[in-house]
């Protein structure tokens, strides 16, 4: 367990020991814990594709803290460390098919294919796409769409998993 400095409650880790997550929940002098749950650990390597073992072990996790009444604020990640691969590669895909982008990476990088570059034409994608980029499209649908779908596809589908655990 670690404090976060940017929110009140304390953050529980993901460990794979489920004695040592024992531990964490019996040191908490809080009743509340946020979880973070990062796209890519929910979404595998394509679209419409979860990782079932990954949600098996955040309900095991959920359980334990159940049983120390530990309340879970769960909270989606959308990072530049939290996209799925197939993501990034579409990213990449359109970043080098697309003659029509006009796309200006805030950063000082040359490389076309820099992460951080990357992460901000995501966010302009995700947020803006259809403003910016009406043109770019996935399987004949707005990219901004697309994205946004398979987002909340992949945070759904982990609600659904997670959704008899109490503590939530």
């Amino acid at each position: 367990m670690k404090e976060n400095s940017k929110s009140y409650y304390p953050v529980l880790e993901d460990v794979s020991d489920y004695a040592e997550m024992e531990k964490q929940c019996q040191a908490l002098a809080k009743n509340t814990v946020l979880w973070i749950l990062p796209w890519n650990a929910v979404s595998l390597n394509e679209a419409d594709a979860y990782d079932e073992a990954y949600l098996a072990h955040v309900k095991t996790i959920f359980s334990i803290a159940e049983r120390y009444s530990l309340q879970i604020l769960l909270t989606p990640e959308l990072t530049l460390f939290s996209l799925p691969s197939w993501v990034m590669q579409e990213l990449n895909r359109v970043k080098l098919n697309e003659e029509s982008i006009r796309f200006e990476c805030p950063y000082q990088s040359k490389n076309e294919t820099d992460q951080a570059c990357l992460f901000t034409f995501f966010l302009a994608l995700f947020f803006l796409g259809k403003e910016l980029f009406p043109d770019i499209k996935h399987g004949g649908e707005n990219i901004h769409d697309f994205l946004q779908e398979q987002c909340i596809f992949a945070m759904k589908h982990a609600a659904r998993r997670l959704k008899k655990n109490t503590s939530i």
